[in-house]
């Protein structure tokens, strides 16, 4: 979740460096990167599977998170643990909500928008870029360690109790 999440804000970080030279002036806010896409590729990029893995959708590493809380959660069995189970799926729902509308915007923008606004907008230096791809590397391939960190903290859980 953690290496996701500060992909996202990579993304946010490379997209104000790359406007704040332009005549645009400083982009803040997410609803004025509609078509950048187009224009910054390896940003939009990273933004999607990292959106995506924060989401939950399998096989990326936010699913199996949540599934593992949803798994603890009904085998206890309690109202409070299934209205846990309830509150994670609308927190995927909403995320899913707020992120997925970035990327649409970035790649499908509007029919009447203006592209000639975005002619001075670029991908950001090699530099950055790998920074970029490195962390949603990371983020990605936790994956591949969930099961063996699931068991290092289940045994470290059980010996506490």
């Amino acid at each position: 979740h953690s290496a996701l999440k500060i992909a996202l804000f990579f993304c946010a970080g490379a997209l104000l460096c790359r406007t704040e030279e332009t005549s645009l002036g400083v982009q803040e806010y997410v609803y004025q990167y509609t078509g950048y896409a187009k224009k910054t590729p390896v940003i939009f990029a990273v933004f999607t599977i990292a959106s995506v893995g924060l989401i939950g959708i399998p096989p990326l590493c936010g699913f199996s998170s949540k599934w593992a809380i949803a798994q603890a959660a009904v085998l206890q069995g309690t109202p409070l643990a299934i209205t846990g189970c309830v509150a994670l799926a609308i927190s995927a729902f909403l995320t899913g909500l707020y992120l997925l509308s970035v990327v649409m915007e970035g790649y499908f923008p509007p029919n009447d928008f203006d592209e000639s606004k975005l002619a001075e907008i670029t991908d950001p230096g090699m530099r950055m870029k790998a920074s970029l791809w490195l962390v949603t590397a990371i983020g990605l391939g936790l994956i591949f360690f969930m099961p063996l960190l699931q068991r290092i903290l289940a045994s470290y859980g059980a010996s506490l109790i």
